[in-house]
C-alpha cells in the first residue's frame, strides 16, 4: 500500500503480525480439539458429511412447498429405506458366500500347504546347500515370532477400529445428529456468514463457493467410480467362480477412492484366494484378467468422463492426506482427509493468487519519476464522489499504476453495487478512455485511446471481446474491464479468450464494510437534502442488503415518498420503504 509516513508502515506491519499470530493460535486451538475429541467427532462428522450430501433434496422438496421439517424428515426416511433394501439384498449372498469360505477353510489350507511345499521343493533343488540351510533355520526360529506379532496387530487392529467406530453409537446418534443438521442448514450456513471478517467476507465466500464445486465433484465423480468398479470386480469375480467374490470385490471397488489401492488389495486378495481354491496358475490368471479390465474400464472410460480434471487433485496428494489424517485422527482424520484435501486443493488457483497479488500491490511505491504523472489519475480516484475504504483500497492502488498491469490489461470484479463502475468511469476520465459496454459489444473495434469495458462477463460476442483485446495490446494501449466474477470464472468458452482473461491482472474490490456504508448513506441523503434521524438512519444500516445499490434505491424511494406525503422522512416511513425493497427483491 502507499503509506504517507514512516508510523503508518510500521503500524501496518505489526497488524499483519498480529493477524498472522492469530491464525495460528486459531489453527493450534482446532488441531488441539481434534486431538482431544477424535474418539466422539465421528458421529458429527459423518452426520454432517450426509446433511451436504441430502441439502439439495431437501432444498428441491422445499421449492414445491413441503416445509423444510417436514422434508428432512422424508428424505432421511427414503435414504434409510435405500440402504436398508440394499443391505437386505445384498446379505443372503454375502451370508452364503461366507459360510461357503467358513465349510471350506480346511481344504483351503491343505491346498495352500501342498502348493507352499511343491514350492519349496523347487527352491530347494535350486539354491546352493548352505544357503538352503539358513533359510531353513531361520524360518524354524522366527516362525513363532512372526505369529505371535501378526496375532498382535490384528487384535490392536480389532481393539482400535472398535474403539473408533462405535456401531452403536453410528445407528443412534447419528440418524438424530443428521436430521437436525439437514432442518437447520440454512439457519447454520446464515450464521457462519455472519461470523466471517468484513474486509474479507467477498474473497471467503468465493472460496467457499470454489471449495463447494470441487468437493461435490470429486465426490460425485468418486463414488460414481467406486460404484462402477465394486460392479464390474463383484461380477467378474463371480463369474469365474472365486468364494467371496462378491464381498472382495465390493470391498475392492469402495476401497477404490484411494488411488490404486483397492486394485492392489482386492487383486492380491483374490489371488490368495484363487491359489488356495484351485491348484494350478488359472484361477490367478483369471483374477489378473478380471482386475486389469476393471483398471482398464475405469482409467480410460468410467473416470475421464465422470471425474476428468475438474478437481486437479493428483493422487500422491489424496494417498499422503489420507495416511497422514490417519496417523493424527485416525479413524475420523481418514473421513476428513477427502474434504480437506480437495479444499486445499481448490485454495492454491484462486485464493493463493489474491494473497500474492495482495502481497505484490502492497511493494508498490510510486518513484520521483512518475509520480506527476499520476497526479491525474490519483486525483480522480479521490475525487468524484468516490469513498476511499480499505474495501477497495487494493483497486485503487492497482488503477494509480497501469505499468504495472500484466499485458496491459486488468480486471477489477465484485458483487453488483460494490463500486466497480464508478472507478471504471473514473478512471476512464482521469485517461480520456473509451467506455464500451460489455452487455452490447458486438462486431470489431479498433481503438485509438485506452478502453474501459464494463460489464466484461456479458459480452454477447466473445469473439469482438477478443479482438479489442488483441487490438488494444497490439497498440500498446491499457484496457480496464469490470465484471462481477473473477477471470477465472467468467464462462467464455472461446480458448484464446480465455487465455487473455486469466493472463490478465485482476484484483476483487470486496464487500464494503459499516463505515463505509455510513458514509454512502450520508453522503446520498445529503445530495438530495434529506435530513435522515439517527433511529431511520440505524434502522436502514440494520436491515439493508450490504450493497450500495440498495442504498441508492432506498434513499430515492425516500425522498418520493417524503414529498408525495410532504411529511418528514420517519420510522415507519423507513419501514415501509425496507418492505417494499425486500417484497421486490
Amino acid at each position: 500500500m502507499m503509506y504517507e509516513n514512516k508510523a503508518d508502515m510500521q503500524r501496518y506491519k505489526r497488524v499483519q503480525w498480529q493477524r498472522l499470530a492469530l491464525l495460528v493460535v486459531v489453527m493450534a486451538a482446532c488441531w488441539l480439539c481434534f486431538r482431544l475429541f477424535s474418539s466422539i467427532l465421528l458421529p458429527f462428522v459423518v452426520a454432517a458429511g450426509l446433511a451436504y450430501f441430502l441439502d439439495p433434496l431437501v432444498e428441491r422438496l422445499d421449492d414445491l412447498g413441503i416445509s423444510r421439517p417436514y422434508g428432512t424428515l422424508l428424505v432421511l426416511l427414503a435414504f434409510g429405506v435405500a440402504v436398508l433394501l440394499f443391505i437386505l439384498l445384498l446379505y443372503p449372498v454375502i451370508a452364503a458366500q461366507a459360510s461357503s469360505f467358513i465349510s471350506n477353510v480346511p481344504t483351503y489350507i491343505q491346498t495352500v500347504q501342498a502348493d507352499f511345499a511343491s514350492l519349496m521343493r523347487n527352491l530347494q533343488h535350486r539354491l546352493p546347500y548352505q544357503l538352503r540351510t539358513k533359510l531353513q533355520d531361520l524360518a524354524s526360529n522366527q516362525a513363532d515370532t512372526l505369529v505371535t506379532y501378526a496375532g498382535k496387530a490384528a487384535s490392536n487392529i480389532i481393539g482400535s477400529g472398535f474403539a473408533v467406530v462405535n456401531v452403536l453409537t453410528l445407528l443412534i446418534v447419528t440418524p438424530v445428529v443428521t436430521f437436525y443438521f439437514l432442518r437447520d442448514w440454512p439457519s447454520i450456513i446464515r450464521h457462519v456468514d455472519s461470523w466471517l471478517p468484513r474486509p474479507y467476507e467477498g474473497l471467503i465466500r468465493a472460496q467457499a463457493v470454489e471449495i463447494n464445486k470441487i468437493l461435490s465433484a470429486w465426490i460425485r465423480g468418486q463414488a460414481i467410480c467406486c460404484l462402477a468398479l465394486a460392479a464390474i470386480y463383484a461380477i467378474g469375480l463371480t463369474v469365474i467362480g472365486l468364494d467371496l467374490g462378491l464381498i472382495v470385490g465390493l470391498t475392492a471397488g469402495i476401497l477404490s477412492f484411494i488411488p490404486y489401492v483397492g486394485t492392489l488389495l482386492g487383486g492380491i486378495t483374490a489371488m490368495l484366494l484363487a491359489l488356495s481354491q484351485n491348484q494350478g496358475w488359472h484361477g490367478v490368471i483369471a483374477v489378473l484378467i478380471v482386475f486389469a479390465v476393471g483398471q482398464g474400464l475405469n482409467d480410460y472410460i468410467i473416470q475421464p468422463r465422470f471425474l476428468g480434471d475438474r478437481v486437479g487433485l493428483s493422487a500422491v496428494w489424496v494417498i499422503f492426506a489420507l495416511f497422514a489424517g490417519g496417523a493424527a485422527f485416525g479413524f475420523l482424520g481418514i473421513m476428513l482427509a477427502v474434504p480437506v484435501t480437495a479444499t486445499l486443493g481448490s485454495s492454491p488457483a484462486s485464493g493463493c493468487a489474491a494473497i500474492c497479488s495482495r502481497h505484490f500491490i502492497s511493494t508498490l511505491r510510486p518513484n520521483e519519476a512518475t509520480r506527476p504523472a499520476l497526479r491525474g489519475i490519483v486525483a480522480a480516484l479521490y475525487g468524484g464522489g468516490f469513498l476511499p475504504r480499505p474495501s477497495n483500497a487494493a483497486a485503487r492502488e492497482w488503477l494509480a499504476r497501469p505499468e504495472a498491469w500484466s499485458n496491459g490489461r486488468l480486471v477489477l470484479w465484485g458483487e453488483a453495487g460494490c463500486g466497480k463502475t464508478h472507478l471504471l468511469h473514473l478512471w476512464a476520465q482521469s485517461q480520456d478512455a473509451r467506455i464500451v459496454d460489455g452487455a452490447s459489444l458486438r462486431g470489431l473495434i479498433r481503438p485509438t485511446r485506452p478502453v474501459a469495458v464494463d460489464d466484461a462477463d456479458l459480452t454477447p460476442e466473445p469473439t469482438a471481446l477478443l479482438h479489442l483485446l488483441n487490438a488494444a495490446a497490439e497498440d500498446g494501449l491499457p484496457v480496464l474491464l469490470a465484471s462481477r466474477p473473477p477471470p477465472i470464472r467468467m464462462g467464455y468458452k472461446l480458448a484464446d479468450l480465455t487465455s487473455r482473461l486469466r493472463a490478465s491482472a485482476s484484483v476483487e474490490i470486496r464487500a464494503p464494510e459499516d463505515e463505509l456504508l455510513e458514509a454512502l448513506l450520508t453522503r446520498l441523503a445529503a445530495a438530495r437534502q434529506l435530513s435522515l434521524p439517527l433511529p431511520v438512519r440505524n434502522l436502514l444500516l440494520l436491515h439493508l442488503p450490504r450493497a450500495p445499490a440498495f442504498y441508492r434505491e432506498a434513499i430515492a424511494r425516500l425522498d418520493r415518498l417524503a414529498m408525495d406525503r410532504g411529511a418528514r422522512i420517519t420510522r415507519p416511513m423507513a419501514m415501509e420503504i425496507l418492505a417494499e425493497i425486500a417484497s421486490d427483491a
